[in-house]
């Protein structure tokens, strides 16, 4: 009777473990793809433990420590399932942050949100309190004297988890066991309330005028995408498309990226924050939306990364659901080959822009995301052999892969976009959220302690159809020309939507229009004030070549045949 009743709370508890999990296996996909090793043993190891003590609560002799650890585990569990079903988004440090300012409206979310809670976390809290709770004693004494040893083990995976969002600034949970992670996240980002400034996002003071705003904005941040890959030269061999339609962008040069990880970059983006003061303005300035939604713009935010998982959870770059409020439209475009992710957002943009309303999108898109391989067609493989072709990371092959993401899915992605879009009341600003270092045996990006300057070497080109926003642009280009930043391109963008520039040079120094003040930088770690007071900046010359020699001596393949490279 003793061995079924084991082996039923073995199934038990397995299925709630994996039926409330999700991610693993995309998690490691990931890290593989950025050759992460060490991480993956600190997480695998993780599980291992999680699981260890999962099963060590479940099969505690005694019953007020077996119950004691199904409660705070279910109850856990429910938490973060149930976020996940209200939210579409994994609870993280910020959004418990968020939900902190916000609890004076708990009673109306309750009151919103009770029947989802009660289908999904309610559920899932009496699932793990049968699963672990219910008793199922082992037969062996020397069996059941270890487990009263380890009552205590179920502590040693929220410290390890709680460790780790730490050391990563309020991230590093993605895929971590749910039978722990929200109440590791829940104590770190508690801790950091109790001795963090109390910020308050503030609201738009300022009036717009819609007769001075552009009809339609596309804020396009694309992904690993490094300035000097980009070639407008007149019959290069990487993007000679770019140089055709060279006329048609104003060039601002190389620039300094917010941060060289892609969720610092676009929350400094999204929320307007300004280099001067970086800590308070990226906590309390109004989110871009909140501006546009006041100047009479329609909202669109697009994650067109949803096929290349970052993060299993819905929102994606800090965005919290506080900040979808003002978001008209969400979409993820989360289906389908990341090759054509690009191309998508393309027809969502005509879509959304045909119509007499005015339009704010703001697009992630795909880009160059790693695998480099998986973001073009096998046919559009102009450079090689490729990581895939040749099963190797060599720097050389990392190179190749990732000239042919670019020449696909910005080369190319061009060449549709001024093709098949009407674009006779849009202004464009594109960039993209971090650059990328490619040497083989260092992280591509998002390192904390000196990272390479390539990391933070992005692009920021403009287009507009008015010629006098135009003229603006290309004055602004000629006095910032690689000189400019992230922190220039809201300030701009906030002028196109029909606000006073006299207003915006009260609150913003810099701005593409005009221009920029300070020595090009970027930042890496914690920008929130949240785990470090001091914001690490890296000084980066703009004017530098930094491309590697084998990247230039690539040169695309004479027939669809040869794998071979110049060198």
């Amino acid at each position: 009777m003793y061995n079924y009743r084991n082996w039923l709370k073995i199934v038990l508890v397995s299925a709630f473990v994996l039926f409330t999990n999700y991610g693993f296996i995309d998690r490691i996909a990931l890290l593989v793809a950025q050759g992460r090793l060490g991480t993956i043993a600190g997480f695998l190891l993780v599980w291992v433990l999680a699981l260890a003590a999962i099963l060590v609560a479940a099969f505690q002799p005694r019953w007020f420590w077996r119950m004691g650890w199904a409660l705070i585990l279910a109850a856990t569990t429910a938490g973060g399932v149930g976020y996940f079903a209200i939210s579409g988004s994994d609870f993280t440090v910020f959004d418990f942050v968020s939900l902190w300012n916000a609890r004076h409206e708990a009673g109306r979310a309750a009151d919103f949100y009770g029947h989802q809670l009660f289908l999904s976390a309610g559920l899932v809290f009496v699932a793990g309190l049968l699963a672990i709770g219910f008793p199922a004693p082992l037969r062996s004494a020397g069996a059941r004297r270890w487990l009263n040893r380890l009552a205590l083990l179920p502590v040693l995976p929220f410290l390890a988890i709680a460790v780790i969002v730490a050391m990563k600034a309020g991230g590093g949970q993605q895929a971590l066991p749910k039978q722990f992670t929200p109440l590791s996240v829940a104590a770190v980002a508690a801790s950091r309330i109790a001795t963090q400034e109390n910020y308050v996002r503030n609201q738009v003071a300022w009036t717009p005028d819609p007769q001075k705003r552009v009809k339609n904005i596309l804020f396009l941040v694309d992904e690993s995408i490094r300035a000097d890959y980009l070639d407008f030269t007149a019959g290069n061999p990487f993007t000679p498309n770019l140089a055709k339609l060279k006329t048609n962008f104003v060039d601002f040069g190389p620039a300094a990226s917010g941060g060289n990880c892609s969720h610092y970059s676009n929350v400094i983006l999204r929320s307007g924050a300004r280099r001067d003061d970086l800590t308070v303005s990226v906590n309390e300035s109004p989110y871009i939306w909140t501006y546009a939604k006041k100047a009479g713009y329609r909202t669109i935010f697009v994650d067109a990364q949803g096929a290349i998982v970052k993060n299993p959870g819905r929102l994606t770059n800090f965005m919290t659901v506080a900040e979808t409020r003002d978001i008209d439209r969400y979409v993820s475009l989360n289906y389908g080959d990341p090759e054509q992710a690009d191309f998508e957002l393309l027809k969502l943009i005509a879509e959304e822009t045909k119509g007499d309303q005015p339009v704010f999108i703001y697009a992630n898109k795909n880009g160059a995301h790693f695998p480099y391989d998986a973001s073009y067609p096998k046919d559009q493989a102009k450079f090689g052999p490729t990581m895939t072709e040749s099963g190797s990371e060599d720097t050389i092959h990392r190179m190749a892969s990732y000239r042919n993401s670019i020449a696909w899915s910005v080369d190319q992605f061009f060449v549709s976009f001024f093709k098949d879009l009407d674009l006779s009341n849009l202004a464009l600003v594109y960039t993209a959220d971090h650059g990328q270092a490619l040497e083989k045996g260092a992280l591509t990006h998002c390192a904390i302690e000196n990272p390479d300057p390539r990391q933070g070497l992005v692009p920021l080109l403009a287009f507009a159809s008015d010629p006098d926003l135009r003229e603006r642009l290309e004055v602004g280009a000629r006095a910032g020309y690689q000189r400019a930043s992230h922190f220039t391109i809201v300030p701009a963008v906030l002028e196109m939507m029909g606000y006073r520039g006299s207003d915006v040079a009260q609150y913003y120094s810099e701005s593409m229009l005009t221009a920029p003040k300070g020595d090009p930088a970027f930042t890496s770690g914690d920008i929130f004030g949240m785990f470090s007071k001091q914001v690490l900046w890296h000084p980066i010359d703009l004017t530098r070549d930094y491309r590697e020699p084998e990247s230039l001596a690539l040169r695309p393949r004479s027939s669809a045949a040869s794998m071979s490279v110049s060198q």
